[in-house]
């Protein structure tokens, strides 16, 4: 069996300031006067006084809700760092409460590598002779392991998380996501588009599938894996209308992606490379390597879609939300019609994902969008009934990135699982349920992240 590595590169933006609290005596009491609660959000005190909307209009909803500072869980939760005194005060909120969504508001702090918002886990694998350091919010979501242990994701306390020689259960207790937000307009963008959306009931059930010739392999088993892994999501959504972009029609570029966008879409899922910045796939055209224009950072600000949709960006580090103008190791390729420049020219410093800048977009972009913070992993081929469903399918379909984001889907279209983190967890479980730990999995597993509310109802209330 072949396995194939879908390439991507870096990223940077800016920050800002914002006031406003509570203390610790005062969060504890409301805690107290509650009966339970369902959602957590985790922030820094700057963003409170704009996320108070949000607290109240989830609690509106029947989600309810309760906003603590991580000023405050410093001063209230012990830890060997400060990631694990948040992971400490999400697991003392489970035991109390049994809530099921944490949504963490907090990106890089001023753009500086190391300082954030909200601090995040790294985690190190070795896969395929590799070693991959990568940003992992699945450790926030998976405190106990079966025989209700608390997962440090250090088991050996060798100081590396998350590495084949920790025992790591993988299974999310609670449903997180994350507003990588790294400065006051962007969470008022956040809260304020979340709001609208929640209000505004989507009728219009549509999904815009995007592929192409993902590995350009020849002879007899070789397929447009893109297309393949895009069409099984057609199947999961019976009762949608699908719109598709395939390669094997038609030129994929931001135009014909952003048409789409424009007349009004409830999912999307694109299945290709990534290279933080920039989302592409290639032409079927063989013995070439053409890649299609796809779509980059650079044309997100010409977005205007009303409605936003909830997008899954399969490829690699589409989700890499660590980036800034100082990781001098990150930087991306020019858009598709400058690649007649000098190889020196071709790569520039950057500054965001490309998840997290069409989901931040203000009046356009997405609503949420899934990705991955490390190389993802898939497969070509045709090898036999990878999955296990009695059914041989290409390789795609049916093993690695491919079978992870189709699972997403499945949640939503046959599982009926209408809140987004529900149908994060749900595909993960699945999953990890099939293929277990093995590096390449473990990889997909803990890379793949929600960039969004977890708690965010699809297609809004009615």
């Amino acid at each position: 069996m072949k396995w194939k590595i879908i390439f991507t590169i870096g990223m940077l933006v800016f920050s800002g300031l914002a006031s406003g609290a509570f203390s610790l005596e005062e969060s504890r009491m409301t805690m107290e006067t509650q009966d339970g609660y369902d959602m957590v959000i985790i922030a820094p005190s700057e963003f409170a006084d704009l996320l108070q909307s949000l607290v109240d209009h989830k609690n509106s909803y029947g989600i309810n809700t309760i906003l603590e500072t991580t000023e405050n869980i410093y001063n209230g939760y012990n830890g060997i760092d400060k990631p694990e005194q948040i992971k400490n005060f999400i697991k003392d909120m489970y035991d109390k409460y049994d809530h099921s969504y944490v949504l963490l508001v907090g990106g890089l702090k001023h753009s500086i590598p190391g300082h954030w918002y909200v601090p995040v886990r790294y985690v190190t694998v070795k896969a395929f002779g590799y070693k991959y350091t990568y940003i992992s919010d699945l450790y926030y979501a998976d405190i106990y392991n079966p025989e209700m242990e608390f997962q440090t994701w250090d088991s050996n306390h060798d100081g590396i998380y998350g590495s084949e020689n920790d025992v790591i259960d993988f299974y999310p207790d609670v449903c997180v996501g994350r507003w990588p937000c790294r400065n006051l307009a962007e969470v008022k963008t956040m809260v304020e588009k979340t709001i609208k959306y929640e209000k505004s009931y989507i009728e219009n059930k549509k999904i815009l599938l995007i592929g192409g010739d993902t590995f350009k392999d020849p002879g007899e088993t070789d397929f447009n894996e893109g297309e393949v892994i895009v069409s099984e999501t057609g199947k999961n959504l019976p009762n949608f209308e699908h719109l598709r972009l395939f390669s094997s029609e038609i030129t994929i570029d931001a135009n014909s992606i952003m048409n789409h966008f424009e007349d009004g879409i409830l999912l999307a899922h694109f299945n290709g490379h990534g290279w933080i910045t920039l989302w592409n796939t290639y032409r079927p055209i063989e013995d070439s390597m053409i890649f299609e224009p796809g779509l980059g950072i650079w044309e997100i600000p010409k977005c205007s879609n009303k409605l936003y949709p909830v997008v899954v960006l399969g490829g690699c580090n589409t989700a890499k939300f660590d980036v800034t103008m100082f990781n001098d190791e990150y930087s991306f390729p020019l858009p598709h019609n400058t690649y007649g420049l000098p190889k020196m020219l071709w790569f520039f410093p950057t500054y965001e994902s490309i998840c997290w800048f069409l989901t931040r977009k203000p009046n356009g972009g997405s609503i949420a969008c899934l990705g991955f913070t490390n190389y993802c992993f898939g497969a070509s081929g045709e090898t036999g009934d990878l999955d296990s469903d009695g059914v041989e399918e290409p390789d795609c379909v049916e093993f690695g990135n491919g079978f992870l984001e189709n699972a997403f889907f499945k949640a939503y279209g046959i599982n009926n699982c209408s809140f987004l983190g529900d149908c994060w967890l749900f595909a993960l479980e699945l999953y990890h349920g099939l293929f277990g730990d093995a590096h390449q999995h473990r990889s997909n597993i803990e890379s793949f992240i929600l960039i969004g509310d977890p708690s965010l109802k699809i297609g809004g209330y009615q």
